[in-house]
């Protein structure tokens, strides 16, 4: 399974999140730069210097939906094959256990779309945030039948099969995601 990490803008956490994924042995690390500013340019060129890792850049004014469809484009282009891919954001969301879990479920369930789920319960989270989930919940169960825990998760583990329908998906920016579920 090959990570992508999308990266707006990113702090020393991008750092945490690729040398998290070098240590948990995934063997091919795709970042791309979601349009970042020039003052985080460090942050890539540093990621860089790990050498399974590619650093990809965004079209300027797109969002992770276009960096998405980047990241699918140049591994099918250049014929990199794995089980599928995992997208993650570089802004240390993610516990390394639960991406190396969604991998894992990709491997055994290789025509299934695995999404990692937040806890909702935790009071700490905004309550926007409960609030978005939830409606979205709605729409999915309403739009395509899924009765998804969190569908707005972007830990999702996505079988390499579906790569080149997913670069065809209209959105850009998080419309994407939405637009990936439906």
């Amino acid at each position: 399974v090959i990570p992508i990490v999308t990266a707006y803008n990113p702090d020393e956490n991008l750092e945490k999140v690729i040398s998290g994924l070098v240590e948990a042995k995934f063997k091919e690390i795709i970042v791309v730069n979601v349009d970042s500013d020039q003052s985080h340019n460090k942050y890539f060129e540093a990621v860089k210097k790990h050498e399974n890792c590619t650093v990809l850049y965004n079209d300027p004014e797109k969002g992770r939906g276009r960096a998405l469809k980047i990241a699918f484009k140049y591994l099918l282009e250049n014929k990199i094959k794995a089980a599928g891919i995992i997208t993650v954001n570089g802004y240390n969301q993610f516990n390394m256990k639960d991406i190396v879990a969604c991998s894992k479920e990709l491997v055994k369930n290789k025509e299934d779309i695995i999404i990692g789920s937040r806890d909702f319960k935790n009071k700490e989270f905004p309550f926007g945030k409960r609030l978005g989930n939830f409606l979205m919940k709605l729409i999915c169960r309403f739009a395509c039948g899924c009765n998804l825990a969190d569908p707005l998760s972007g830990l999702r583990a996505v079988p390499y099969a579906y790569l080149e329908d997913f670069r065809g998906v209209k959105g850009d920016m998080y419309d994407y995601d939405t637009n990936m579920l439906i």
